[in-house]
């Protein structure tokens, strides 16, 4: 359907020496509902297109609060008074006009706690500011990037023209040099799917592909809710890092607190009804000062079948997973990152009765937040299942299936695991993987984190 090669940041404050850049703008403002107007117009006020943090430039509260009341200004519903005179920001300072005008949640605390309806303005640095303005920046360039990606499927030729000739030159340079630097850190060889560890290299090639700033990647399948909402899509890309790999990535966003799917994913249940067949074992614990075992896993061998004709694909991977907090101590990500491992027939004799055949596969799920109580949820395979499962053909039409089976899996996972207790560390390998890396790389713990904030 088309490539999805532009991130967000390209529409955001559009300075250009032609008319492209603004004819870009323009339309997709069009496509976009008032909701996400409210938060690209918070990206053109408050972040850098090219890092996607708040703008430097923002260098004092002063005038931090400057650029906010612009902004409040911007979003807020005219009213009119007696004598003519529009309110605007003034009326932004009262709860319920802001949530009449967004339903973001996230956004609404933000304006609420910064005009001083909450606490004394003074007594905001701009290190706590800039904190909080990074997540709703976060959150928003995520959810947006969603929408652009369609657009930018539609407008293709457009966004090459202005790319080519308007996008201002140190811009451009600026995003060469960062790709080229992302990628020159990107490798992925056979040995690195055969060791039994989770090393940060791993974690940086996953992250990269789930990432919007990655290799090119082709919408094969997206869908939208009955409202015109971004509902998923399914996307497959023809980099096979020199291994005869198939990539296939997965984004929806689901309507529950990114801390809910934790609480869902981490129970091994969930993963033994997703890989059938399926036993846990070799659980290490984590060793941040060692380079090798630096993260806690567990091992998992599953054995696949795909009917009479063909042979069963015998799966052997190293699990793991982990969280990021900002300075706030909330969680900004979540990846459970998986990958296959050399199979060693004297550790499970008895597991095996057949000899399937072995598959090489890295992947991860990846959660972040983009509201309080909504989050994105993106899956990346990466894998050579062997023989004739490996063609294009098969493996696109499998993967238009496959997100969506998965998250059907995931959505009745939530929904039986909803007023249960958080799945503890003792019967569950996978939680007690999260709850060691959080604690040794963070010094979060993660079960009161999600008795907190999960449904």
């Amino acid at each position: 359907m088309g490539r999805f090669i532009f991130p967000i940041g390209i529409v955001v404050n559009p300075k250009t020496k032609g008319n492209t850049g603004s004819l870009i703008r323009n339309e997709f403002e069009k496509t976009l509902s008032i909701e996400l107007l409210i938060k690209l117009k918070f990206l053109d006020s408050f972040m850098n297109p090219v890092t996607q943090k708040m703008d430097t430039r923002i260098n004092d509260i002063d005038q931090f609060y400057s650029i906010l009341d612009e902004y409040c200004q911007r979003i807020s519903q005219s009213v009119t008074t007696l004598d003519g005179i529009r309110q605007l920001w003034s009326c932004l300072k009262n709860m319920e006009h802001i949530k009449s005008i967004t339903k973001h949640k996230a956004l609404q605390c933000f304006i609420i706690n910064h005009s001083g309806l909450c606490y004394n303005p003074q007594d905001i640095n701009l290190e706590t500011v800039t904190v909080d303005v990074n997540m709703l920046i976060g959150m928003f360039n995520l959810e947006l990037n969603d929408y652009f990606a369609s657009f930018a499927t539609d407008h293709y030729i457009h966004i090459l023209e202005w790319i080519k000739n308007d996008m201002p030159q140190h811009i451009s340079e600026i995003c060469v040099k960062m790709k080229k630097e992302r990628e020159s850190q990107v490798t992925l060889s056979m040995k690195d799917l055969g060791i039994k560890h989770v090393v940060d290299a791993d974690f940086h090639f996953t992250r990269w592909l789930a990432s919007n700033n990655n290799c090119k990647f082709d919408i094969i399948k997206q869908r939208y809710d009955y409202d015109g909402s971004f509902a998923s899509m399914s996307l497959t890309s023809d980099q096979d890092f020199g291994l005869g790999m198939k990539v296939y990535k997965y984004i929806t966003h689901i309507n529950e607190s990114m801390e809910t799917v934790i609480k869902a994913i981490s129970a091994d249940k969930h993963i033994l009804n997703t890989h059938k067949n399926a036993q846990f074992h070799s659980y290490q614990v984590a060793d941040p000062s060692s380079s090798i075992s630096k993260y806690a896993s567990v091992g998992l061998s599953s054995k696949m079948s795909f009917g009479p004709l063909l042979s069963p694909r015998h799966y052997e991977f190293v699990l793991t997973s982990n969280a990021s907090f900002n300075a706030h101590g909330k969680m900004t990500e979540y990846i459970g990152l998986f990958k296959t491992t050399d199979y060693d027939p004297e550790e499970k004799q008895s597991f095996i009765s057949l000899k399937p055949v072995k598959c090489k596969v890295i992947g991860c799920r990846v959660l972040n937040p983009i509201d309080n109580n909504s989050c994105r949820y993106t899956e990346i395979i990466v894998g050579n299942v062997g023989g004739i499962l490996n063609l294009s053909l098969i493996t696109n039409t499998a993967a238009k299936m496959v997100g969506d089976r998965n998250l059907k899996s995931l959505l009745k996972s939530i929904k039986d695991i909803k007023g249960q207790p958080i799945p503890s560390i003792t019967n569950n390998k996978i939680m007690q993987v999260l709850d060691c890396n959080c604690k040794s790389h963070s010094g979060i713990d993660i079960i009161p984190y999600l008795r907190t904030y999960a449904d």
